[in-house]
């Protein structure tokens, strides 16, 4: 289990995050919800870059952790910005106890990064064999001779891949899916590609250490929009039932998994409450399909738009059974509580038959009240089993999906005389504190309270009771 140790960086003095296979932040705004998930997603992340370094550097002999170790610094700055006006810091992450990289500040305000001392060694022993086996392209004529080399070297970067996920613990893809998402449907065409590539130079801008200002986001949108480019072209020809049906046709899942994924779709609907479809004529939710009545996606609500992507990527991820880390700011964003309560139980849904991990951030107790729901809904499963037996009375509306108390953490950020982050999920009752998701109810409640008794001295006679 990964793990992250931060100490006094942004708004946060001090924390301590267990990464289970899903962790949720909830808490005011600017109380450092983001700042602590982007942290987590910065060093899962890692081992994508120094998997890129060696495959740009096949052909170079020479030992290439100090270029691994600018990577990792230019990403900070790239990300957080500028250090020169940041008091000392720590952060610590750890991949295993044994296998941590350790981010400070020098004297000079300048980024220092200490890898555990064995973990630096092996990041480099364990591909240098391997790096040397990838072959040069070929140049001879000789189609099959090409072929077999690509081959060849294809098969020797999946091992070197394998190599650098067991380094780093970790063999999932990663994204960031940021909050507002709905620029993917709410802009023109032109729009998003002149966006795109504003952020592409941007991105590539070179910046030295002192002038570098935090674009995080930028960087987070730029992945986001590289992701949701491909994500479309899955859908551009196909909805959700042709791909289920694509995929029962070629073998690739049982009629078993296939009811999973009709589930899944089914919740979707409920979501968007239509159909998504996407055709020659642009991307649509039919909210009426007998009568062919639908609206455009670029037209639908602010929930809809920023909910779909979302969809879709959760669908794809239970079609392939990908197995992949995310980070979700605020999946509730524009959706009614019920919409949100079944987006939960979507993602629930992908962490169940994919072992994936996602981290959420969000403002939301209704979100905390639907994982205590299927918390409790793991424990009734655990108990049938145990049992061999069937509860008598079956709730119609039962829960298709649950979450494993075991696999979960939520930490919740208050602010008193700092701002504090703290675990709100007791292990032992196995449920997200009730004195947590109460707390807005008990302000607004005993307000009420007070308001009712003023209004009673102020009224004599009035009688004494509440609509």
């Amino acid at each position: 289990m990964h793990k992250i140790r931060i100490e006094n960086f942004g708004p946060i003095t001090k924390a301590e995050i267990e990464i289970e296979k899903m962790v949720i932040f909830i808490g005011e705004q600017a109380s450092g919800k983001s700042t602590i998930s982007k942290l987590i997603y910065f060093f899962k992340s890692l081992k994508e870059d120094y998997l890129s370094l060696i495959i740009d550097n096949l052909e170079i002999e020479e030992d290439i952790r100090i270029s691994f170790l600018n990577t990792i610094k230019k990403k900070f700055y790239n990300y957080f910005g500028s250090t020169k006006h940041l008091p000392s810091f720590n952060i610590k992450y750890f991949y295993t106890p044994q296998k941590t990289i350790e981010l400070t500040l020098n004297p000079k305000k300048y980024l220092n990064i200490e890898f555990e001392p064995d973990f630096y060694k092996e990041i480099w022993r364990r591909v240098v064999q391997l790096k040397k086996n990838i072959k040069n392209p070929s140049t001879s004529k000789n189609n099959y001779d090409s072929i077999a080399i690509r081959k060849y070297n294809f098969r020797n970067i999946q091992k070197i891949k394998k190599v650098v996920d067991s380094l780093f613990e970790d063999d999932k893809s990663s994204l960031f899916v940021p909050a507002g998402r709905n620029i993917t449907v709410t802009y023109s065409e032109q729009f998003k590609l002149d966006f795109f590539g504003f952020l592409s130079l941007e991105s590539n801008k070179f910046r030295t250490r002192d002038d570098r200002t935090q674009s995080v986001d930028t960087y987070l949108m730029l992945e986001f929009l590289r992701k949701i480019e491909a994500i479309k072209d899955m859908f551009r020809a196909n909805d959700f039932d042709s791909l289920i049906s694509t995929e029962l046709d070629f073998g690739n899942i049982s009629k078993e998994y296939s009811k999973i994924l009709h589930d899944s779709k089914e919740v979707i609907f409920e979501i968007l409450k239509g159909k998504y479809v996407h055709d020659k004529f642009g991307e649509k939710i039919y909210y009426d399909t007998s009568k062919r009545r639908y609206v455009h996606l670029s037209n639908a609500s602010s929930g809809q738009q920023e909910a779909i992507r979302i969809l879709q990527d959760c669908f794809l991820l239970l079609l392939n059974k990908e197995n992949v880390f995310r980070v979700i700011e605020e999946p509730e964003a524009h959706l009614y509580p019920l919409a949100q309560k079944k987006l939960i139980e979507l993602l629930s849904m992908v962490i169940q038959y994919t072992d994936s991990e996602i981290i959420i951030t969000t403002h939301s107790p209704y979100v905390l009240s639907v994982v205590n729901n299927l918390i409790f809904s793991k424990n009734i499963k655990d108990l049938v089993e145990k049992n061999n037996s069937q509860p008598k009375n079956k709730n119609s509306s039962e829960i298709k999906t649950f979450i494993d108390p075991s696999k979960f953490q939520a930490y919740g950020l208050h602010f008193k005389k700092e701002w504090e982050c703290k675990s709100i999920f007791n292990k032992e009752t196995q449920m997200i504190g009730e004195n947590y998701l109460d707390e807005v109810s008990q302000i607004v409640g005993s307000e009420f309270n007070a308001m009712f008794d003023l209004y009673k001295e102020l009224i004599p006679g009035k009688r004494s009771r509440r609509n």
